[in-house]
């Protein structure tokens, strides 16, 4: 295998190194910010088992041999996680939209996996379901994105809060479309399914640069 696409393929473990790095060195941090390292550890486990089963392939019998749902435990925890670090913010406009895009991601997801798709399928991974936790969380980015231009804000690129919302942004705007798409791909074409995917972890890389970034941008408490 090409060393660059081995790269390519363990990015989402090798890249969480970074942040979890930075957490493990960098321990003052402000209260919004314990959500997001949640999600970095819930992320660097599943991405770690789910890579690396497949190097257990004469092991581990071929009925358990599916990474399909701990890519569901990390699009569900990616969407709690984030939807609590944008509670914990102190903005406090569009906080009732807020509640209601969490009430309606709720209630879609227990709708789909009740009646749709089984949460434990081990053919595919929810595709639908991720696009829409994209949808929401790039929903929750465009709020913040207007409460700080309402507010006083003098630097933007001097608050955590900032980095870590514009990694999200630019990771739900590329994977909203990936993952729409890649189910129906996957059936019809494999090989152009998989190319895709290495976009979306090249978002993944970036999305979790910012948020490296923003564990190490000084923390003030002028938020």
């Amino acid at each position: 295998m090409d060393f660059l696409q081995y790269l390519i393929d363990w990015s989402e473990v090798w890249i969480l190194v970074f942040p979890l790095t930075g957490y493990l060195t960098k321990r003052i941090q402000p209260e919004f910010m314990r959500p997001v390292f949640i999600y970095l550890w819930i992320a660097f486990f599943c991405n770690l088992i789910s890579d690396g089963m497949w190097l257990f392939l004469d092991i581990i019998p071929k009925e358990y041999l599916s990474n399909t749902v701990f890519y569901n435990i990390q699009s569900l925890s990616r969407f709690i996680c984030f939807a609590v670090f944008f509670f914990m913010l102190k903005q406090q406009d569009y906080r009732w939209l807020q509640k209601l895009l969490v009430i309606v991601f709720s209630i879609i997801t227990l709708f789909y996996f009740s009646f749709i798709d089984s949460f434990f399928n081990i053919n595919y991974i929810s595709s639908d379901m991720m696009s829409g936790e994209s949808f929401f969380l790039l929903f929750f980015c465009m709020l913040y994105y207007l409460s700080i231009l309402k507010s006083d804000t003098p630097r933007f690129s001097q608050q955590k809060d900032f980095w870590v919302v514009t990694g999200i942004s630019l990771f739900a705007v590329v994977n909203f479309f990936i993952f729409l798409l890649y189910k129906p791909l996957l059936e019809e074409n494999r090989e152009l399914a998989n190319k895709i995917w290495d976009v979306h972890n090249y978002a993944y890389i970036i999305f979790i640069l910012f948020i490296t970034k923003a564990i190490y941008v000084p923390f003030t408490n002028k938020h």
